[in-house]
C-alpha cells in the first residue's frame, strides 16, 4: 500500500527531480569547462537536439530495464511490479520505491551529461508516465511496427508481463 501511494502520487519521482535539479545545470557547465565543449547544444536545431535526447533516453531505459531483469539485486526490487496477476492502471504504480529512486537517478544522469534542459527532462518524464499507464492498460492497441519495435504498445507490453514462455 505504501509503495502504491508513493508511486501513484510520484512522490519518489518529485524528490529525485528536486534533489537532482542542480545537477542538470552543474554537470553540463563542468563538461564545458573541463572538456571545452557542450555535448548536444553545439547542434543548432532544437528538433534535432530533442531527437537525440529521445534516442538516448530510449536506448538507456531499454538497457536499464534489461538490467532490472538480469541483476539479482535489481530483480528483487522489480519482481514486485511483475507479481501483479493482471494488468490494469494500478499495475503501473506497483513499483518498489527504491527501484523508482534508482531508476530516476540512473536514467537522469546521461541527460544531465548531455545538458538536457530541466523542462525537457520533465516533459520526457511526463510522457514516459503516460506511456506507462497505456502499457499497463488492457487496451487492444498494437500500433503497428512502432508498437512492436519503437514505442512498445499495450499489447506488446502484456507479452512482457506474461507468465507464458512464448
Amino acid at each position: 500500500m505504501v509503495a502504491y501511494f508513493l508511486s501513484a502520487f510520484s512522490l519518489v519521482d518529485y524528490l529525485v527531480v528536486i534533489f537532482s535539479f542542480s545537477l542538470s545545470t552543474l554537470i553540463p557547465k563542468y563538461i564545458k569547462v573541463y572538456f571545452g565543449f557542450e555535448l548536444v547544444h553545439s547542434i543548432d536545431s532544437l528538433i534535432d537536439q530533442n531527437l537525440i535526447y529521445i534516442l538516448v533516453i530510449d536506448f538507456y531505459t531499454y538497457w536499464q530495464h534489461r538490467w532490472s531483469h538480469s541483476s539479482k539485486a535489481m530483480w528483487e526490487l522489480h519482481k514486485f511490479h511483475h507479481s501483479a496477476t493482471e494488468l490494469n492502471i494500478m499495475t503501473t504504480a506497483r513499483i518498489h520505491p527504491m527501484e523508482t529512486a534508482i531508476y530516476n537517478v540512473v536514467a537522469s544522469f546521461p541527460l544531465f551529461l548531455m545538458g538536457v534542459p530541466l523542462e525537457t527532462y520533465v516533459g520526457f518524464w511526463l510522457f514516459s508516465n503516460l506511456l506507462g499507464h497505456l502499457h499497463h492498460s488492457m487496451l487492444p492497441w498494437k500500433w503497428g511496427r512502432i508498437g512492436r519495435f519503437d514505442l512498445k504498445s499495450p499489447v506488446a507490453h502484456r507479452n512482457h508481463h506474461s507468465t507464458e514462455s512464448k
